[in-house]
């Protein structure tokens, strides 16, 4: 989507990965803006590092904490943006 962002105008990507986190992007350089967790329990990763990427919980942490996949993030279904109601 194409819209004004930080007080900038930018070129951006959205998108709800499967992982269980939700990325914007300025789809000119590549550049993370923004990341958030956007399903309830998220058991694999502890948050998003300064490079992007999802932060792994430390292997004795996971297994006593019961490590799984997400399983109400998107998997197959596409999301769509509506620019008449800016909703993603």
């Amino acid at each position: 989507m194409d819209t004004e962002y930080q007080g900038a105008p930018r070129r951006l990507l959205l998108h709800a990965d499967r992982n269980g986190f939700f990325y914007v992007l300025d789809r000119t350089n590549g550049k993370v803006l923004l990341t958030s967790q956007f399903i309830r329990r998220l058991t694999w990763a502890d948050g998003i590092g300064p490079d992007g990427r999802p932060r792994p919980v430390p292997a004795g942490k996971a297994a006593s904490d019961g490590m799984m996949c997400p399983t109400d993030a998107s998997n197959w279904d596409s999301a769509a943006f509506s620019p008449s109601t800016r909703l993603y």
